[in-house]
């Protein structure tokens, strides 16, 4: 059986994301008797979208001796202490957004310097294909008008550095502006053509949740090379998809949209995009996986917050609420998603599946 962690896009939400992933590592510290037991080492495939993306990268970045740099607990930390710098605290001023010539030359809302520093820093000049188990981060090449995926497991002539990656798809529309990237070793009429150079958006905009990409990877017999060439079957896969907590969240003034302007159209439609596929995402993937028989399904779970646990706290719909007041809704909310999917998904019970197998 192979193991697959997919992880969805959502900003700050990264909060709720971190929070299952944090309990999940350490029932599997209590399984295998091993503190230094990492997701890492029970999971064999892994896909992020936007800040899925950051959570898959630091959950397989290797340190010096090869092992994970990073806990499932830090990347939950990342999210509750540098959350406010990376948004709030970036927030390019009020004069500078204003007016048409200002919006003309950058209407993004924020400053990518401190989240540019922040993944040198974790990451360095370490490439994808260093991560320690298969992976795949999408992003939006507007420069070519085509889907990028970063894979870990590529052909030499494809490499980037993972920083470049991860600040790629975390590149929403709106939030950030598009990073410039290149290949670090393309082939020469890639190079002669500038097919190398990319400007990169969030991976959000076609594949905010990641599974049916995770899905296809995995099904390529490359992805695995110990099963000596032969694709991977639905009926050997145990998936673990997980959310933000996104999913039919209000939007301010939606009983007037048909007199929206630029404006208000302009701050929606970014999250209309991302979360418009999620449910739709599920659905496919979860039709595919019955294809295979309805036992398959004992083998998926999807995380995530329930509605009425999102109407209860009341946390902000916009991925980039990083205030305290909205990262402590969040942190309730995660919990208490944590704490349903304990009760009613047998998370625990999925957790020891994916230890035995």
């Amino acid at each position: 059986m192979k193991k697959i962690l997919s992880l969805d896009g959502g900003g700050i939400r990264g909060i709720i994301a971190g929070t299952f992933l944090t309990y999940i590592e350490k029932k599997l510290q209590e399984l295998s008797g091993d503190e230094n037991t990492r997701i890492a080492d029970y999971f064999d495939f892994v896909a992020g979208t936007s800040t899925g993306g950051i959570l898959a990268a630091m959950l397989l970045a290797p340190d010096e001796n090869g092992r994970p740099k990073f806990t499932a607990e830090e990347t939950l930390n990342l999210y509750l202490q540098k959350g406010y710098n990376i948004f709030n605290g970036s927030r390019r001023s009020v004069i500078a957004r204003l007016g048409v010539v200002a919006q003309i030359r950058n209407a993004t809302q924020y400053r990518p310097d401190y989240l540019e520093d922040l993944l040198k820093k974790y990451f360095g000049d370490m490439k994808v294909e260093e991560l320690i188990k298969p992976c795949i981060i999408p992003a939006y090449d507007i420069r070519h008008q085509r889907a990028v995926f970063f894979r870990s497991r590529e052909k030499k002539q494809r490499q980037y550095y993972l920083r470049d990656a991860v600040r790629s798809t975390s590149a929403g529309p709106t939030y950030f502006p598009p990073k410039a990237m290149k290949n670090l070793n393309p082939l020469e009429d890639e190079k002669e053509n500038g097919l190398h150079e990319y400007i990169n958006v969030d991976g959000g905009v076609f594949a905010n949740n990641p599974l049916m990409c995770a899905y296809a990877e995995c099904r390529k017999p490359e992805t695995f090379p110990d099963r000596g060439g032969q694709p991977l079957s639905v009926s050997e896969m145990i998936v673990l998809s997980i959310g933000t907590g996104s999913q039919r969240l209000p939007f301010s003034n939606v009983q007037r949209s048909s007199r929206w302007g630029l404006v208000n159209w302009a701050r929606n439609v970014p999250t209309l995009m991302m979360n418009g596929a999620l449910d739709t995402t599920t659905y496919q993937f979860t039709s595919v996986f019955k294809a295979g028989g309805e036992e398959n399904m004992e083998n998926f779970i999807r995380l995530d917050v329930p509605e009425e646990i999102q109407k209860a706290q009341r946390y902000s719909s916009d991925m980039d609420d990083a205030s305290s007041r909205n990262v402590q809704r969040l942190r309730d909310a995660g919990e208490l998603a944590l704490e349903r999917a304990i009760e009613e998904q047998d998370l625990d019970g999925f957790i020891e599946k994916v230890f035995n197998n």
